[in-house]
């Protein structure tokens, strides 16, 4: 397994522009075509009444909640600037979707989807906001969430947070390219002291799996002292120098809202380190 195609969430702003720079950086190194993606979502005149109002002059009449246009002509040319403009495998896509929408239905294209932590966009803005959750789970695809301001992944350490279920199983296949590069792979389970000859066994078992894939592992169990489990897991993370976290993300939805708690919640909000996601 390969990443052929990554598809990256383009806005107008800086964090887009270092995500799009790291998302390129993969690309290249992996052989990969690179589609940028950027929405402008149509949206109806209910939607509007409730947008913050723009001031567009003195004039009180012309006063009226206004949402900023971001089509081919802004966003394309700041991809391509991000993402060095001669690459010849850069694929540009507009959608009139909103940002969750718009990368579920062209998630079937890509291989990896790279997209930024949850931020709070300007409040005349609401449209252009995209929850990571949202695409963790609707998309079948592994889901690279990268946190502001970092433009660069090597993925020379790879921890990988271990829990034995159907998305942790997922997201370690899904993340087999990076952990074959990797110059180090780490296995963890986070546990209570009383569970931990079981844990042992189990995160053997996936350095055992991962060895069969020519990928050598360091497996450990953890326990949790003070904190939660993602604490446990980002504060090992930190002393071992990871710079990639490879988890499942576990979640259901309720109507529209995407309910993520737990160790996938926080790594979507809290981590410094990029963080692989599958549901």
């Amino acid at each position: 397994m390969t990443y052929t195609s990554m598809l990256v969430h383009v806005q107008d702003n800086k964090e887009s522009d270092e995500r799009t720079k790291l998302a390129a950086t993969l690309a290249s190194r992996f052989n990969a075509k690179l589609i940028g993606i950027g929405c402008v979502p149509a949206i109806d005149l209910a939607a509007r009444e409730q947008v913050k109002p723009v001031s567009l002059g003195h004039d009180p009449a012309i006063s009226r909640p206004v949402l900023p246009w971001y089509g081919d002509e802004d966003l394309e040319p700041r991809f391509r600037d991000a993402a060095v403009s001669n690459r010849e495998d850069l694929e540009w896509q507009t959608s009139m979707q909103f940002p969750a929408d718009a990368l579920y239905h062209e998630s079937a294209r890509a291989d990896l989807i790279v997209v930024g932590q949850r931020r709070h966009n300007p409040p005349n803005l609401p449209h252009l906001a995209l929850d990571p959750a949202e695409v963790v789970f609707r998309c079948g695809r592994p889901v690279l969430i990268v946190p502001p301001s970092l433009s660069q992944l090597a993925a020379d350490h790879v921890l990988v947070a271990w829990s034995n279920t159907r998305e942790a199983r997922r997201a370690v296949i899904d993340a087999l390219p990076f952990l074959r590069e990797a110059s180090r792979v780490s296995i963890v389970e986070v546990v209570e002291e009383s569970g931990r000859d079981n844990a042992a066994r189990r995160v053997d078992a996936v350095a055992e799996f991962l060895r069969l894939h020519d990928v050598e592992t360091h497996a450990q169990v953890l326990e949790t002292v003070d904190g939660t489990v993602c604490e446990t897991i980002l504060v090992h993370a930190e002393r071992q120098h990871a710079d990639l976290i490879v988890a499942g993300g576990y979640g259901h939805a309720r109507a529209r809202e995407w309910m993520f708690g737990g160790v996938t919640h926080d790594l979507l909000h809290s981590s410094t380190k990029c963080c692989l996601l599958s549901h």
